[in-house]
């Protein structure tokens, strides 16, 4: 009896990951195209970066320092498409637990794209050879910061706008980038003139990248919350 209901609901939630997918893979498809071609060009083009043979250029100048950017948007975008929404009568049908349903999303629309982009931009870098420096997975610098911030940065990024997807049925990215912007505004305000040295930044690390993860983990939360809400309201109004 246990068994049959194990493959019933394994049966549910691979049907859901199918009309997931189907729902939201134009978008997905549009986001990694844009991605890729972006990648692309400098990739093609790496002379502008360097001059040729990896000498006398700083992290900056190379293409995957380029590429890790393109990389953390597209993750954020590919994220702020979490909760794209099935029909009712078609989750009625799934009857999948809240939590298996929140998984499936987060692994969707957040692990699977950071682990891929992030493979791509390495394997772009190994191609090119453009870079003399070691570039370890999210070794490389993410707006002027240390690259010790460029992991709780990714998890922070997606994070926020999985959670913002919660609240904004469309546009979701752009409503999330410019609350981001505002903040950033703030911030910058802030700090002081010329910014925070390199020595700065490092000594700062630990509490600086404990509140990333502590506050990327507690935005996660409430996205699950609200997809328990939903379900709950959409059970209230069922026929």
């Amino acid at each position: 009896m246990e068994l049959g209901h194990s493959m019933e609901e394994r049966k549910g939630v691979m049907e859901f990951v199918k009309a997931l997918w189907d729902a939201a893979k134009w978008k997905q498809i549009i986001a990694m195209g844009l991605a890729l071609v972006l990648m692309t060009v400098p990739q093609m083009l790496n002379s502008s970066f360097t001059d040729g043979t990896g000498v006398d250029i700083t992290p900056e100048e190379t293409t995957i320092f380029f590429n890790y950017h393109i990389a953390f948007v597209i993750c954020c975008m590919m994220a702020s498409y979490g909760m794209t929404a099935l029909g009712i009568q078609q989750m009625s049908k799934l009857g999948i637990s809240v939590l298996k349903e929140w998984a499936v999303r987060w692994i969707l629309f957040v692990l699977l794209p950071v682990l891929f982009f992030v493979a791509i931009v390495h394997l772009f870098d190994n191609i090119g050879g453009d870079s003399p420096y070691i570039t370890h997975l999210f070794g490389v610098r993410l707006f002027n910061l240390l690259a010790c911030y460029t992991l709780p940065l990714f998890f922070f990024g997606t994070s926020f706008f999985f959670l913002i997807s919660t609240f904004f049925k469309r546009l979701s990215f752009l409503f999330g980038a410019l609350i981001l912007l505002i903040a950033l505004l703030i911030l910058r305000t802030l700090q002081p003139e010329g910014g925070f040295s390199d020595e700065a930044m490092q000594s700062a690390a630990q509490p600086v990248i404990g509140f990333l993860v502590v506050v990327s983990v507690l935005m996660l939360a409430p996205s699950y919350y609200i997809i328990w809400w939903k379900r709950k309201e959409l059970a209230a109004t069922a026929p």
